[in-house]
């Protein structure tokens, strides 16, 4: 009978200790409950987003024979490539009028959306809109941010993106625009990527008119401050071709 007695008030107790904390959960303001929740995602956040040091990429970049430069969507502010961890990335806007894509970001998901079909465009650095007074550039210095939250689909297929040895690697956030590696923009667009710098000029040159030339491209851009040599060098290489002298002005180019 005692037993029972103090089990009865063990069992007591603990009722009554229920419902204390079931009473004090209750009264938790709702703003207390929103903030823990808030906080609780700017951690994780913060665990996606690393700040990495930048570089300024001093190699030209050309997208079929084009020397390319990277506007906003209005033309107002031209970026720049940059170079982090030995590689140059260049921002992804670009990567879309290259594709023919649509482009649109969605920072609630944070994905970036590339769908649709629209006219491929390769904007030009010889172009004289983006040299014209008010244009804003913007250069390659300091930080950027490396964040593994960012999310990138192509007509509804989202991408993974990995360097030479296979390591996944990640977006790049600068000045509010997103970049990508140029090995991985090249997967994007089906383009061959090359680099020049092992070779002298005017074989770099005509290396890469060779491959436009192996891709069916029928014309190959050339500016017209190019060095002469360098220029005989790529018509000796590639002869019956369309060159551009600069952007936009076609010449024939007979047989050598």
């Amino acid at each position: 009978m005692k037993l029972k007695r103090i089990l009865g008030s063990i069992v007591c107790v603990f009722s009554l200790m229920a419902a204390s904390i079931g009473a004090q959960a209750a009264n938790i303001p709702a703003h207390t409950t929103a903030q823990i929740a808030e906080q609780a995602a700017t951690q994780t956040t913060t665990q996606t987003r690393t700040a990495v040091k930048i570089n300024p990429q001093s190699a030209d970049i050309y997208a079929e024979g084009i020397p390319a430069t990277f506007p906003s969507e209005d033309g107002k502010t031209v970026y720049t490539a940059l170079s982090y961890n030995g590689s140059t990335y260049m921002p992804l806007r670009t990567v879309g009028r290259w594709m023919g894509k649509n482009i649109s970001w969605d920072s609630a998901s944070r994905t970036v959306f590339l769908s649709g079909t629209t006219e491929k465009s390769y904007p030009c650095a010889d172009d004289d809109a983006y040299h014209k007074e008010g244009v804003k550039y913007v250069g390659a210095t300091g930080h950027a941010t490396l964040d593994k939250g960012v999310k990138v689909l192509v007509d509804g297929k989202q991408q993974t993106f990995k360097n030479q040895k296979g390591v996944t690697i990640f977006p790049l956030f600068y000045q509010n625009s997103i970049y990508l590696p140029l090995r991985n923009i090249g997967e994007l667009t089906g383009m061959d990527v090359s680099n020049a710098s092992v070779y002298d000029g005017a074989t770099a040159a005509a290396e890469a008119a060779a491959m436009c030339r192996d891709r069916k491209r029928g014309t190959i851009c050339v500016s017209a401050s190019v060095d002469p040599k360098i220029l005989s060098g790529v018509l000796r290489w590639n002869r019956y071709w369309s060159l551009l002298f600069p952007c936009g002005y076609a010449v024939r180019v007979p047989a050598a």
